[in-house]
This record gives structure tokens, sequence and C-alpha cells, in this order.
């Protein structure tokens, strides 16, 4: 598990996401679905739903672009 400094938090924030987490963050900023990200990460369509729930809570949004979005301002992707 990695801590991610939230950028946009006043105060420094943490957030702790797993390897998987931060996988799965990088395969929301492509063009592919869900079902295609599930294959490429070899985990079934249920688990990557599961990862994108969690992730809708640990960061507080409700879209695929949200994460797209935390993701770019993070550092997690580069564009």
């Amino acid at each position: 598990m990695k801590p991610v400094a939230d950028a946009a938090a006043t105060a420094i924030e943490f957030i702790v996401l797993t390897d998987k987490e931060i996988e799965f963050l990088k395969w929301c900023c492509t063009e592919k679905s869900y079902k295609e990200i599930a294959d490429a990460m070899n985990i079934s369509p249920r688990v990557v739903e599961t990862l994108r729930s969690n992730l809708f809570e640990k960061l507080d949004t409700l879209s695929r672009v949200g994460l797209v979005m935390y993701a770019i301002r993070n550092g997690i992707i580069t564009v």
C-alpha cells in the first residue's frame, strides 16, 4: 500500500491506496471498458466493481472522470 498525498486538500491528507487500486486507477485512464480492464488485470468483473466502489468512497468521487482527475492531479499518471 502506498500513501498518496491529496494535492487538493488544504492540509496534507494522506489517502492509502493499495497496489491493485493504483493499477486499476491507471487502467481507468485508458479507453478500456471495465470488462476489458478486468481481463487486462486478470481479475473478475466483480473485483473491478469492488475496486471502483472502494476508490469512489476513498477519493470522494462519483464517476470515472473523477478518478481520472484524481490520478492526474496526484501524479499517478501524466498527460
